[in-house]
């Protein structure tokens, strides 16, 4: 009843505010080399949404400022390219330019690891998309690693509770076999770092969302699974709105669908409260009186 009263508010609320609430999506595009016009596609799907990680795009940044020159309202930040070339490698966060123009620092330590903070006079926002290969140990493990290191480093240094996470991708993992799984096998395969995200008070936003639903975004056409996440920090847990899993097949033709999650920022960013909005962005009739004359 909260997110809905709280989303019919934000639908009546002036448009000039500019961050009453922050619109997130991760997606595996499964490559953008053949065809770099899904992209677009999806973008065009999305384009109520402020935030898309990418996993799979298998482009260079170098090919990535050519689509960057194309795009109207938005920027994106590609990860850079492995000069051993494998299938399933490089990612991207596409940004609409009044969330880019925060960006305070980036950081890419492998093609599965893309990491973006932004930060507001209020607080910080760190983005954290990956991917887990599902058949290199070690990759898995540095992936795994990253993702502690950034929980810890929340946990050590958000004394003021104004450091937000979000930790986002295709984790090649399910969490409950009862609920991500279509088909219940004794065998499945878990992730670790899904215990420590839970141990840790992190929200699988979807399945908050939707407690009981079972919905997947991975199919073979014969097994489906939910392997693709948007994990919050424990602070975000009043704000978060609205999360689903919307089909992708007309949009990139994708075997994965879109994971998308909403936030109410408008109480975390300074100057954008819902209150402050309001106020500064009623229109106000003023009569120039010192310039009036009979004819006026």
């Amino acid at each position: 009843m909260e997110r809905n009263r709280f989303i019919n508010k934000q639908q009546n609320q002036p448009q000039k505010a500019k961050f009453p609430t922050l619109s997130f999506a991760t997606h595996n595009i499964n490559g953008l080399k053949s065809n770099p016009d899904k992209l677009y596609s999806l973008i065009d799907d999305l384009k109520d949404f402020n935030i898309i990680g990418l996993n799979e795009t298998n482009i260079s940044p170098k090919d990535g400022k050519y689509i960057n020159n194309e795009l109207n309202e938005g920027h994106i930040i590609w990860s850079k390219c492995d000069p051993i070339k494998k299938k399933g490698k490089d990612m991207a966060l596409y940004m609409k330019d009044k969330w880019a123009k925060h960006i305070g620092k980036i950081l890419n330590p492998t093609d599965n690891i893309l990491y973006v903070q932004l930060i507001f006079k209020q607080c910080s926002i760190s983005i954290v998309q990956v991917y887990m290969p599902p058949n290199d140990t070690q990759e898995r493990i540095e992936v795994a690693k990253f993702i502690t290191d950034q929980i810890n480093e929340y946990k050590n240094n958000n004394n003021n509770n104004n450091n937000y996470l979000i930790i986002a991708g295709d984790f090649n993992a399910i969490v409950n076999k009862h609920q991500d799984k279509l088909h219940v096998t004794k065998q499945w395969n878990n992730n670790q770092i899904f215990n420590t995200l839970l141990d840790n008070d992190f929200i699988d936003t979807y399945r908050e969302a939707n407690p009981n639903k079972k919905e997947f975004t991975w199919s073979n056409g014969s097994n489906s699974t939910r392997i693709d996440y948007i994990w919050l920090s424990s602070n975000w847990t009043n704000e978060l709105i609205h999360s689903s899993i919307r089909d992708a097949k007309t949009v990139t033709n994708s075997d994965h669908n879109i994971v998308t999650c909403i936030c109410n920022t408008s109480d975390i960013i300074r100057n954008y409260k819902a209150s402050t909005c309001a106020r500064n962005n009623n229109e106000r009739l003023i009569f120039d009186y010192v310039s009036m004359d009979n004819n006026k």
